[in-house]
């Protein structure tokens, strides 16, 4: 019976490390914010790199310092989740893998990318604020300073985490 249970508790360990990442994604956020007069990052994507691959590698279109200000998703990642003098990704899940980070302006352009699997991708959904419904669905909001991040954990589903929250 250990047996079974076992891995059941490693997930959900590594759930609950993933969903204290989410909430260093929003205070990476609210410093972004801070730094730039209120303003949310604008839409881009920074994929994650491949499972299993070079750990601390930096996500798709990261890897150079230059590229940063070309994208908001590699601008978070490489500004706002490392150390300043990073010659590798630290912003890694519990597996050592690194993450991504997906970033939306509206509900419209999210809802064609909603996860459906564990990707190690953060959604990053600006004017909008999770639904209290429980499955981590979300709902456009007037304030678009209000943003939500989503993330498909590994065994408990969708993850949605309110600004400022």
């Amino acid at each position: 019976m250990v047996f079974i249970a076992l891995p059941a508790l490693q997930r959900a360990q590594r759930d609950s490390q993933r969903k204290q990442d989410v909430s260093k994604v929003s205070s990476a956020i609210m410093n972004y914010q801070s730094n730039n007069n209120g303003k949310l990052p604008t839409a881009g994507v920074a994929e994650p790199p491949e499972e299993n691959g070079d750990e601390g590698a930096w996500p798709g279109g990261c890897g150079e310092k230059t590229s940063v200000t070309a994208n908001s998703a590699c601008n978070l990642i490489r500004t706002y989740l490392n150390n300043v003098n990073a010659t590798e990704n630290e912003f890694k899940d519990p597996n050592g893998n690194s993450y991504g980070i997906k970033i939306f302006n509206g509900l419209a352009n999210y809802e064609n990318s909603i996860p459906t699997t564990y990707d190690r991708t953060m959604y990053v959904i600006t004017g909008v604020k999770c639904k209290n419904d429980g499955a981590g669905g979300v709902e456009a909001v007037n304030n678009k300073r209000d943003y939500a991040i989503t993330f498909m954990t590994e065994g408990s589903g969708l993850y949605c985490m309110n600004s400022g929250s």
